[in-house]
């Protein structure tokens, strides 16, 4: 073989080389697999709902319209993940929440749990604590605005108070200015080390808040699902 031929023989075997590990490298990097087989979205509900907390001058009023009123408006986010390794550890992370044009105390919390997180300073990381539920994580944590109006009054021709988001429409209060968004990485560190993360982005409420009083939406799991890092 002369020195062109053994030239041309070595350059195609460098690239082969080079090719083949370039494929080796891709096929064995895991970091952004969807990761179905430790941890699956199996439910995610969004509820939202209003408290309408009575103001104590009430004893004295003589009429409906006399009332005064603080509005607060709540809502619960609950994933239901399946499992088929333990983990040690859940937490939320890359937070970035966008708050009402109305707003009053923004908390997020645990039922159950003394521990708050102010969401209007930055929050770098929230810890979560689960629980088991048939097998599953229950993972739930809630986002409220409290108190974003206090010593409101029902307008002058109301006969009857509803103590449920429909009041909110009663003294023209719009959806876009109680609206929110949070959106972040929920990530389970399993036994081993490794963790998986989902990304979500939720906003909340919706106008059926202030049509029907309450608001219960179910998302659409096929858009949450962990991976990997």
């Amino acid at each position: 073989m002369d020195k062109k031929n053994f030239g041309l023989l070595l350059f195609v075997l460098t690239i082969s080389i080079v090719i083949t590990i370039f494929i080796a490298m891709n096929l064995l990097d895991i970091s952004d697999e969807v990761n179905q087989g430790s941890f699956r979205v199996n439910d995610l509900v969004i509820n939202s709902y209003a408290t309408i907390g009575e103001n104590e001058e009430n004893k004295n009023a003589q009429n409906i319209s006399d009332l005064l009123f603080n509005l607060s408006q709540n809502n619960k986010i609950t994933f239901l993940i399946a499992k088929n390794i333990d983990a040690d550890r859940i937490y939320i992370d890359n937070i970035k929440f966008n708050g009402p044009v109305r707003c009053g105390s923004l908390i997020l919390y645990q039922t159950d749990s003394e521990e708050t997180y102010d969401l209007s300073v930055p929050q770098e990381v929230i810890e979560i604590k689960p629980i088991i539920k048939d097998e599953q994580y229950f993972v739930e944590f809630n986002i409220d605005n409290k108190e974003f109006i206090k010593d409101v009054k029902a307008p002058s021709n109301t006969n009857k108070i509803t103590f449920d988001g429909t009041f909110f429409k009663d003294i023209d209060i719009k959806t876009e200015e109680i609206e929110m968004s949070i959106e972040g990485n929920l990530n389970i560190v399993d036994v081993t080390g490794k963790i998986c993360t989902c990304k979500f982005n939720f906003r909340f409420p919706s106008e059926e808040l202030l049509n029907n009083g309450i608001s219960i939406l179910r998302q659409d799991i096929s858009k949450y699902v962990f991976k990997l890092k």
